[in-house]
Formats: structure tokens, sequence, C-alpha cells
């Protein structure tokens, strides 16, 4: 694969035009190369496709994406997905 680099491990794919490090400014970057910009609003928009990001000091802790519907859908681990209703339920890290 020449436009692509695995990290941080096998399996997990990282665009070539995003910076190759753990910040923040580096996965807007990633995001942006599949289209997606920052946005001003959590509220759902007709044919638009939100994700959101959550960050420890500047460091991405988490992602989520929101459905159709206007809920979001987190991956918890590797095999549990969890739907909640705003952004905030996942804001306390419990």
């Amino acid at each position: 694969m020449t436009d692509a680099w695995w990290w941080p491990a096998p399996g997990r794919y990282w665009p070539a035009a995003a910076p190759r490090e753990e910040t923040l400014a580096a996965f807007l970057a990633a995001f942006a190369t599949l289209g997606y910009a920052p946005c001003a609003s959590a509220d759902p928009e007709p044919g638009v496709v939100k994700i959101a990001l959550y960050a420890v000091a500047g460091t991405p802790t988490h992602a989520a994406r929101q459905l159709p519907d206007g809920r979001w859908t987190s991956k918890l681990g590797p095999s549990i997905d969890i739907t909640h209703t705003t952004l905030d339920a996942l804001a306390s890290g419990a």
C-alpha cells in the first residue's frame, strides 16, 4: 500500500496525508481526507454523517458517529457497540 500506513497496529488504517501523531489536529486531518469538516452543531442534518472526537489534553480518546435518527453510536472495545442520545453521555468517562 503506497498511500497510507498502518498505525498504531496492523489492521488500523491511517491516511498518508495526515500527520503521524496521536493529536486532535492529526485526527482532524485524517478525517478531512475522507471529506469530513468541522461543524458548529451536533444537531442532525439530512444527508450529513457527523463524527464527534473526544480528547483529553489534546490527545484523542474516543470517537462517536451520528446515526440518521440523531442518536450517536460508539464502539467500546472489540465487540461492544453502544447507542447514546447525546455526546455528553460519554463525557464523564464512565
